[in-house]
């Protein structure tokens, strides 16, 4: 399970998260888009709303993800 903490005054971005038991901080956000049916075209797909994040802790990039209120953790690059 992903508990992630976002900063609102930085538009909801990462602020940092616990994953395994680790808190890890954000150190800078490296990339943010958003994914909806409208994003993918023809053959019957159903992709709900979803927001992604690409940040930077002190050890890592993450890949988190916001879809349905609930945030996870969908890559980690050592």
């Amino acid at each position: 399970m992903l508990e992630l903490r976002p900063d609102r005054r930085a538009g909801g971005a990462p602020a940092r998260f616990r994953w395994r038991g680790s808190v890890h901080l954000v150190t800078d956000v490296l990339g943010y888009w958003r994914e909806d049916a409208a994003y993918w075209t023809g053959g019957g797909i159903d992709i709900p709303q979803r927001d992604l994040w690409r940040v930077e802790t002190a050890d890592r990039v993450c890949e988190l993800v916001h879809e349905h209120g609930a945030w996870r953790l969908a890559r980690i690059w050592d």
